[in-house]
């Protein structure tokens, strides 16, 4: 197996992108990123493009099943950047606070699949976190998948998508039912500190980063086999490097009775983060190439730390 990078337009730093060859575990799709002992063979850190010119780093991570040809992506986002923070305890976002309401309704991941001949075998966008109550920002919360939300599918099928996942629908997940008042319109995130360390111990397995997990069928490639990873746009509305700065225009929907999709007041444009490689002047993406018939081997050296 061997991991190749292809950057262009501008100059973006890929950093130490590895090889994991002792995991014999399938990771879980359930938005919780657990490094290598989940089960995630190859990946690491990625640098990136922001839409207003300015540079991130996140981490991008794969594995297939040998048996099955699925393949398995988690993409965390750095706490810099964007995180579960929101309402009175929002961190690192300046005078502003981050509401819940920021990430409802609005985030998304576009990742593209190719297979070994280079062709798209599935374009999907994934949802980050979604109201499935009464109305689109009521309770119970989840990622909408590719079919509810910001999900959808540019090339290939629903079917072809077998779990998604995001971190703060695991946050539902675990503290829904005993803690509900962290969740919804103008809530409160738990307690921490600058260093995310939660106050309160029983709030502790809270998941600041933002996180999503997709498993896609190995159906979908065929025989021709699973090639590419490719993480093609992420929209973060907002985020801390446009946001932090003081300005009092919030840019989600703010959640009103308004049940339709498109809310009851305008939505400024989504911050854009970028990979070389989507033909926008200015963006930079990155993509990742695995070949799974090719001997680990043939990897480099590399030191993840």
């Amino acid at each position: 197996m061997k991991i190749r990078f292809v950057m262009c337009i501008i100059a973006i730093t890929v950093l130490n992108m590895v090889a994991v060859s002792s995991v014999s575990a399938l990771p879980i799709i359930n938005g919780r990123f657990d490094g290598v002992g989940e089960g995630y063979t190859s990946g690491g850190s990625v640098g990136f493009g922001l839409s207003d010119g300015g540079i991130a780093t996140g981490e991008l991570w794969t594995a297939q099943d040998a048996a099955t040809g699925d393949v398995f992506l988690a993409f965390i986002q750095p706490l810099t950047l964007v995180d579960n923070s929101y309402g009175a305890n929002s961190i690192g976002w300046g005078s502003n606070k981050h509401r819940f309401q920021d990430l409802l309704n609005s985030d998304s991941a576009q990742i593209k699949f190719t297979d070994m001949t280079g062709d798209t075998a599935l374009d999907i966008v994934l949802d980050y976190v979604h109201g499935f109550g009464s109305k689109k920002d009521k309770p119970p919360f989840r990622s909408g998948g590719v079919t509810d939300g910001e999900g959808d599918v540019n090339e290939g099928s629903e079917s072809d998508v077998i779990k998604v996942a995001t971190s703060l629908e695991y946050n539902y997940e675990i503290f829904g039912l005993s803690n509900p008042e962290l969740f919804g319109k103008d809530s409160d995130s738990p307690e921490a500190g600058a260093n995310y360390n939660v106050t309160d111990a029983a709030l502790a397995d809270w998941l600041f980063e933002v996180v999503y997990e997709v498993q896609v069928s190995g159906d979908v490639f065929g025989d021709k086999g699973f090639d590419e990873a490719m993480l093609v746009v992420v929209h973060d509305t907002p985020h801390k490097k446009i946001f932090a700065g003081g300005s009092d225009d919030k840019s989600s929907d703010d959640g009103s009775d308004d049940s339709s999709d498109d809310g009851g007041k305008p939505i400024p444009e989504p911050a854009t983060i970028a990979l070389l490689g989507i033909g926008l002047a200015g963006l930079g993406a990155g993509y990742l190439r695995r070949r799974r018939k090719q001997n680990r081997s043939d990897l480099p050296n590399c030191n993840p730390n």
